[in-house]
């Protein structure tokens, strides 16, 4: 198990496949390169790979090494679709414009969600997935509050949203699965990933289950477009 992992859905403008290959650079004498290093825990679509660069993402790894540093970056394939995650956004912010624009044309573009249509259909009581938590920014007359943030085991039935949510743009939303047997879990796994209308994706960490999930959960976005018309469906089975 790793984590927690930040990242983003992206896809090819013009519905090129995404292979192992374009995601793999050599080092050009720049000390930035990712190279390939196995499926991940034998899933369908989930590879982990390595990146190596000269700079450091925390003061405190820079004090306490040198160049090159090496990062593990975890990526799910399927046609013209990636999804990207690593230890910090920023990082995959790197990895996206140093190795992935530099070997991917034309480059892939952030995919993204829509989550106000993503709220309106989950809150209902036959929804495939429930949402945990929601953030959103204030809307309102007034300068005295900006944003709020909701968790809970189902945020949307709560007196809070449902009386204030027309005062509120929500751009990120958690998701977990609805369990008929138990429709309200709370435990630990029951977020599978929180979702912005950015593109970007969060977990708090990657298992053999928790990737499988969110294949599930991506597949079933674009399935019901809640994402960029333009975008192709995800490939094959998401087991």
């Amino acid at each position: 198990m790793t984590g927690p992992l930040s990242g983003y859905l992206l896809a090819s403008p013009s519905d090129n496949v995404v292979t192992r290959k374009s995601l793999t650079t050599t080092s050009d004498g720049s000390q930035v390169l990712m190279e390939f290093v196995a499926p991940f825990e034998s899933t369908k679509f989930w590879e982990k790979y390595q990146f190596e660069s000269d700079r450091s993402f925390t003061d405190e790894e820079a004090e306490r090494s040198r160049p090159p540093y090496r990062y593990p970056v975890y990526c799910a394939r399927s046609g013209s679709k990636l999804v990207i995650l690593t230890e910090k956004k920023r990082l995959t912010d790197y990895v996206i414009g140093e190795c992935l624009n530099r070997t991917i044309f034309p480059n892939l573009k952030h995919v993204t969600f829509n989550v106000e249509k993503m709220i309106a259909a989950l809150q209902e009581a036959d929804s495939r997935y429930r949402l945990t938590s929601l953030h959103g920014r204030f809307a309102g007359p007034g300068r005295d509050l900006r944003t709020m943030i909701l968790y809970g085991p189902q945020v949307t039935n709560s007196a809070v949203f449902r009386e204030h949510q027309n005062l509120f743009n929500f751009y990120i939303c958690g998701v977990a699965e609805r369990l008929p047997t138990d429709p309200f879990y709370t435990g630990e796994d029951g977020e599978i990933a929180r979702i912005g209308n950015d593109g970007s994706i969060s977990i708090q960490s990657l298992t053999r289950k928790r990737a499988t999930d969110l294949n599930k959960i991506i597949n079933y976005l674009i399935s019901n477009k809640w994402v960029d018309d333009w975008v192709a469906p995800w490939e094959g089975s998401s087991e």
